[in-house]
């Protein structure tokens, strides 16, 4: 992966190519005093799902008060994507980290309803949703 780092804000690019021109998962990293957001776009499946792991626990370590993870910009959500949330949600409560995940798609929301997180995930609709309560 590729970090770019500029006034508080890093852009992680895989550099795993879904096809020729393509980034199979970009994150956008911003930094907003004590929260975290850490922006997903692309494909969260096998191939990306490590990378987006290491990165939300490396961003967890640092212990923002709030750590928004946007998957708004997804377009393919796999059970190894609900790992990484998983995951993501167990490294937050074991910092205490408040996580908030916004999703307002049917392909992230429906796998989080299927298998419960919803119930357990502080879900906003937006990115400002989720800041406003920061």
């Amino acid at each position: 992966m590729q970090v770019r780092r500029t006034s508080g804000t890093a852009e992680i690019n895989s550099l795993l190519r879904a096809g020729p021109d393509d980034e199979a998962l970009t994150v956008h990293i911003e930094h907003l005093g004590r929260t975290t957001v850490v922006a997903i776009a692309g494909e969260i499946d096998l191939v990306t799902a490590a990378g987006l792991d290491e990165t939300l626990q490396a961003e967890l370590e640092v212990r923002p008060a709030v750590l928004v993870l946007d998957l708004t910009g997804v377009d393919f959500f796999t059970s190894v994507g609900l790992t990484a949330v998983a995951l993501a949600q167990r490294g937050a409560e074991e910092r205490g980290v408040a996580l908030r995940v916004v999703a307002d798609s049917r392909r992230v929301l429906r796998p989080l309803q299927i298998t419960g997180m919803d119930r357990t995930l502080a879900l906003y609709p937006s990115r400002a949703a989720a800041l406003g309560d920061a």
